[in-house]
């Protein structure tokens, strides 16, 4: 029989369970163990303790999932501002030399962000450039227009809101697992003590400690 330190999780939870719900159900059982610090009310209290591992797992599935679709809409609003915003870039060159006002002033030199945040800064700066009217008019001939970069301006909010939302929810599922690695590590603690205690205290009773899954084979 494995040791409680060395179950997967899973099994962990089933012989606690299997555990203290024989304790609480099997009374000539429970009265046996109740004077080792095992009566009814810490049984319980140990039973709730599996319950809260298990709402914690739970918890942290939903933590995790919430963060990867948080993490997927910020990839895809990243794409929906970089394609335009790549595009208007190469126009944009066509339309200012290097070394020119509008090159300077649209941020066009240097190669395009690879992470969203960055990515936002220089399409930022690209198309606050794009309302200075000398620059506005020559953008025009490559259909840059000011209706164009409002639209990119609401792709960068949106972009940004979503990245606030991803932090969040990274934070929010890092806390779920903190909660759910401590509960754990109370169960394992709660099963090892409880188990060695049985197995001394029903060393008379084989079948009381199979009933609670000690039983060495």
């Amino acid at each position: 029989m494995a040791a409680p330190s060395h179950l997967p999780l899973g099994a962990l939870l089933a012989r606690a369970h299997t555990l203290f719900a024989v304790l609480r159900d099997d009374a000539e059982t429970g009265a046996l163990l109740a004077d080792f610090g095992y009566d009814p009310d810490a049984v319980a209290d140990a039973l709730a303790l599996v319950d809260a591992v298990q709402d914690a797992i739970a918890t942290q599935q939903r933590e995790y999932a919430e963060q990867y679709a948080a993490t997927r809409n910020v990839a895809r609003l990243t794409e929906a501002l970089r394609v335009p915003y790549v595009r208007h870039v190469r126009l944009a060159r066509v339309v200012f030399d290097r070394g020119t006002f509008g090159h300077d002033l649209l941020g066009l030199a240097g190669d395009r962000a690879d992470t969203p945040m960055a990515l936002v800064a220089q399409a930022r700066t690209f198309y606050a450039g794009v309302s200075n009217p000398e620059v506005a008019e020559a953008l025009m001939r490559v259909r840059i227009t000011p209706d164009v970069a409002v639209e990119q301006v609401a792709r960068m909010a949106a972009l940004e809101s979503a990245l606030a939302v991803q932090q969040r929810e990274k934070g929010e599922a890092q806390q779920a697992t903190r909660t759910r690695d401590a509960e754990e590590a109370r169960v394992r603690a709660l099963v090892s003590d409880a188990s060695e205690v049985a197995k001394i205290a029903l060393a008379d009773h084989p079948q009381m400690r199979e009933r609670l899954g000690l039983l060495e084979r």
